[in-house]
């Protein structure tokens, strides 16, 4: 039996290695969640991920992963699908005192990038990632909270004449009760509460509740979008219609509903002072004359169609069917069209939806 007084005298030396051994593991760390990470994020089927370094702050029970990149595969734009400079997981201790491990998560100035495909370049949707999963993949907590600080999303078309670039700005947006919809058995119990600048200029707000986690989730969604100077629409309406809009605004209005993947809804687009084309300036140049002859019926039919009070051309496209297929009603849309003109204005407020059937 070793005598005590060997024991007391030793104890300075086991305390010293502890420290060490700790020091070590804490250096140690980010490195290793890196490996960890970049291999669960190396294969996502038609994308892969990176993460270029990790920060760890443990007396905040908090790290940041910092380049984060979500790449598509043979993609017809450069842009990755998803990228933010940093991206903060903290863990919740008001759920760590009830014996729980819940984080949350905060990506700040991120950039999600769609994209029109062309030949043999494919579109890039964000179709085929499992987004519950890619958060699992991040982060080894439940996450119950996911915030967007200073975002942007942008829709290229590189192939189109003119090229387009659709985007919103300044995204701030709010993912809230994750965990219980994890747990809950009832639908639409995580909320999505969304503000931004649609192309810099008008603001578009977005309320959305529904199960993230379910194959065909059950979910309501209201979107609006106001002010919204239509010049700036010039290349998308050039690229994918006959008209080129030079002044007025657009009010946006879409509602829909979805239960065991069917969708119903509406769009309501409400132009307001719309000019389609601009006589002298293309009188000037020279231009197709199918063109001059297409703008030229566009400027008739928003003569005749609009309501005159209001200066308005605004009609409500009511959809419905599958949610990957859903049909529009061009008969009630047209309808609404000279409803609008001549009967009454729509007003940019929504209306109440029913719950869609089942197809």
């Amino acid at each position: 039996m070793k005598h005590p007084r060997v024991l007391d005298q030793r104890w300075p030396y086991w305390l010293l290695m502890l420290l060490v051994f700790g020091i070590a593991a804490r250096l140690a760390m980010p490195y290793a969640m890196k490996a960890w990470l970049n291999q669960r994020l190396a294969s996502l089927g038609n994308y892969q991920g990176h993460v270029e370094d990790v920060h760890v702050a443990l007396w905040r029970g908090a790290y940041e992963l910092r380049g984060v990149n979500i790449q598509q595969l043979n993609s017809a734009v450069d842009e990755p699908l998803f990228a933010t400079p940093v991206m903060e997981v903290q863990v919740l201790w008001s759920a760590l005192i009830k014996g729980t491990i819940v984080a949350r998560i905060r990506a700040m100035a991120p950039k999600i990038s769609f994209a029109a495909g062309h030949k043999d370049k494919a579109a890039q949707t964000g179709r085929g990632v499992n987004w519950a999963d890619l958060l699992d993949r991040l982060t080894p907590f439940r996450i119950d909270r996911l915030e967007i600080v200073s975002g942007q999303v942008h829709y290229y078309d590189l192939y189109s004449k003119p090229k387009v670039d659709v985007h919103l700005d300044d995204v701030e947006a709010v993912l809230t009760n994750l965990t219980n919809a994890r747990d809950d058995q009832r639908p639409r119990v995580a909320d999505l509460q969304l503000e931004a600048l649609a192309m810099a200029q008008s603001k578009l707000t977005l309320d959305l509740q529904i199960d993230p986690f379910a194959v065909q989730p059950d979910f309501a969604l209201k979107m609006k979008l106001l002010g919204l100077q239509v010049a700036r629409m010039r290349p998308a309406m050039q690229a994918y219609t006959p008209f080129d809009p030079t002044e007025g605004k657009l009010d946006v209005l879409l509602e829909a509903t979805g239960k065991d993947g069917a969708v119903s809804g509406y769009v309501k687009p409400l132009f307001t002072g719309l000019k389609v084309v601009d006589w002298k300036q293309e009188l000037k140049g020279e231009h197709n004359p199918f063109e001059l002859a297409i703008n030229a019926v566009g400027s008739v039919l928003n003569l005749v169609l609009q309501n005159q009070a209001k200066d308005q051309l605004a009609t409500r496209m009511p959809f419905s069917g599958r949610i990957d297929a859903p049909n529009v009603d061009i008969a009630s849309a047209f309808g609404n069209i000279l409803s609008n003109a001549f009967i009454s204005a729509f007003e940019p407020g929504f209306e109440r939806q029913a719950t869609p059937e089942k197809p």
